[in-house]
Parts: C-alpha cells; structure tokens; sequence
C-alpha cells in the first residue's frame, strides 16, 4: 500500500491536529517537565566545575533550564497530536487595550503583593530559614541586556507555555476557577523556593485569570516578563550606582510580624480589588471580538479580509469526554509529579531549616 493510501485509510482524527489541549495532556506536561528538569540537574552535577565556569557555557545552561519548560511542550503537543500554536493561544493577536491592562495588572501585582511576600518571608527567617540565593553581579550594560533575555524573556515566554498554555488549558476541563488555582499551585511549587511561596502562588492566580479573560498567551507572557524585568532593572541600576545591597539579615519580633502581616492583607485587598477590575477589562474586551466575530458571521456578503479573519477564528471539533483508562493515567501522571514538587519543596526548606 502506497503513503497516500495509508493516509487515506487513517482516522480522521489521526490526520487532523488538535486544536486544544485536555486534562490528560496536562499531566503529560507536567510529568515530562519533571523528567525533563531531573535529566538536567543530573547532567549538570556531572559536568566538570571547570567546565561550567566556561562563560558561553553559563549562558547555555541558564538558556537550557529555562527551554526545559518549552520542551516539554513541545513533546506533550507532539505526542498528543495537538497544533501548540492554537492550543497555547499563541497565534491570538493583542490589541493595545489589552497590552495596557496587562501591563498595570504587573505593577499592580508588584506593589500591591510584596508585603504578604516580605512578611512570610520574615516568618520563614524568624524559624531559622535562609535563603540559598547567590548574588547576581551585573558588572556593565552589555551583561545587563543578556541577563534581561535569559531571566526576563525567556521565562516570560516558556514558562507561560507550560504554565498558563498547556496546564491551565488543560485543566480547564475540571472547572475554570479549579483550573486556575491548582495551575498556580503548581507554577509556586515547581519553582521550588519556599521564599517564593506567596509570590508565585498569588502571582500564577493573577497570571491565570489573565489567560482565561484574555484569550490570549500574550497577556501573562507580557506581565510575567515586567515581573522579572522591574526587579532585574532595579538590581542593575543599584549595581551601576555604586550602592552594594547589605546582606545583613533585619530581625523582626512577632509583634512586628503580625503588625506587617494586617498592613499587608489590607494592601493586597486593595491590590486584588484592582485586580478584578482590570481581569474585568480584559473580559470585556474579549467579549467585544467575540461579538464582531457573530456579527460577521451573520452578514451575507463578506470582504475577502472578513473571511481570512473568520478563518482564524474557526477552530476543529473537540472531542471532551476521555477515556476511563485516561482519567485512570491521568491521576497517576499527577500524583507522580506533584509528589516530585512537593519533596522538593519540603527538602528546600529543611535545607534552609538547617
């Protein structure tokens, strides 16, 4: 039998790409980042300390352990036959109410959140934590612009891939407020600090409600980047003035722990209160092109432009239900990676504990 005949004789659904991704493309993701990152650390403890001093070689593996996250997409939409420009939302377009909204939903989340994160942060040192986090050195303008790529742009983009693009995509099949809360449990936990734990949590909830309303990956991708980039910027120009950062650690009673804890939640109030109007925003905003789309549709005669958009806009039939085995390898997929995130969670403070 000829390769045409073979194609021929396929199920439809092993020829057309999905378009979407489900809850067990989710855990496949999540296993296969888990996987992924375990290869990774084994082949860096490996390598000679020589050689990881290498300059080019640094720059590499900072690359790498970022493009872990993409990878594993990449082999999740491979394997499950899924189209990941579409399923991502990576090919919907932002328009410049929506870039405005997502940058004031990133500073909003910069001021409004840091105190929660300050206080728990003091809580974990009042236990006896410490921080394992080396000093990044920013020696010159040239370096500074290669630090913005690796630790602002590339974890803006691949990490939303993972996170918000296939995991949250995925889950949305168990609800969309379920989706978005365990998704951003698990951007806190696989970024593996215990220090980070309020930042990443509240910012992934922030993050997801982002994508949800939004209908696009740009809109996370472009607050995760000002995220990184304000406090990459802010390091950079306390280096260029001259300014060393004391690293001597501040002691705070209870008392003063408790008092900043109030302060903190009465802020973050306010800060998820603009928040719901700004997701709010987006919302309408994406109900707005979804109304033009309808009125399109009901229009006899269209524009040659009228039709490339609707083209855009048209998607390929779902099938939602999974199979009974799925549901089964799905939980395994799972309980199998959230457990890796979680030892390593708990391992990472006991090593700061110590």
């Amino acid at each position: 039998m000829s390769s045409n005949e073979e194609l021929v004789f396929q199920k439809p659904e092993k020829r057309l790409k999905n378009t979407k991704f489900h809850l067990m493309d989710s855990s496949l993701g999540c296993i296969f980042f888990v996987l992924f990152q375990f290869v990774f650390e084994l082949i860096y403890t490996l390598l000679p300390t020589s050689f990881k001093g290498n300059f080019i070689v640094a720059v590499l593996l900072s690359f790498l352990v970022e493009a872990v996250f993409a990878f594993a997409v990449l082999t999740t939409a491979k394997i499950r036959n899924v189209e990941f420009i579409k399923a991502t939302k990576l090919d919907k377009k932002l328009d410049w109410k929506s870039t405005l909204l997502a940058v004031a939903l990133a500073f909003i989340c910069l001021f409004a959140f840091t105190g929660l994160t300050n206080t728990f942060v003091a809580f974990l040192e009042k236990l006896g934590y410490k921080q394992m986090v080396g000093n990044i050195v920013i020696p010159n303008f040239g370096i500074y612009l290669l630090y913005v790529f690796l630790m602002a742009i590339c974890p803006a983009l691949f990490e939303e891939l993972l996170f918000r693009g296939l995991i949250l995509s995925g889950l949305k099949d168990i609800g969309k407020h379920k989706a978005v809360m365990l998704s951003a449990l698990i951007f806190m936990l696989m970024h593996g600090g215990p220090d980070q734990t309020v930042h990443q949590f509240i910012l992934g909830i922030v993050l997801g409600y982002a994508f949800i309303y939004s209908g696009t990956l740009w809109v996370p991708v472009i607050m995760h980047f000002l995220n990184n980039f304000v406090a990459l910027t802010s390091l950079y120009i306390t280096s260029a003035s001259g300014v060393v950062e004391s690293v001597e650690t501040v002691s705070y009673t209870w008392m003063q722990i408790g008092v900043s804890f109030v302060t903190s939640l009465i802020m973050a109030a306010a800060g998820g209160a603009l928040v719901w109007l700004c997701v709010k925003g987006l919302k309408k905003i994406k109900e707005g092109k979804e109304q033009k789309t309808l009125a399109l549709l009901d229009k006899e005669n269209l524009t040659v432009e009228e039709i490339e958009n609707l083209k855009k806009v048209e998607e390929v039939p779902q099938e939602k239900k999974q199979e009974k085995d799925g549901n089964t390898v799905t939980i395994i997929l799972f309980v199998v990676a959230g457990a890796y995130l979680v030892i390593n969670w708990i391992l990472t403070l006991v090593a700061g504990l110590m």
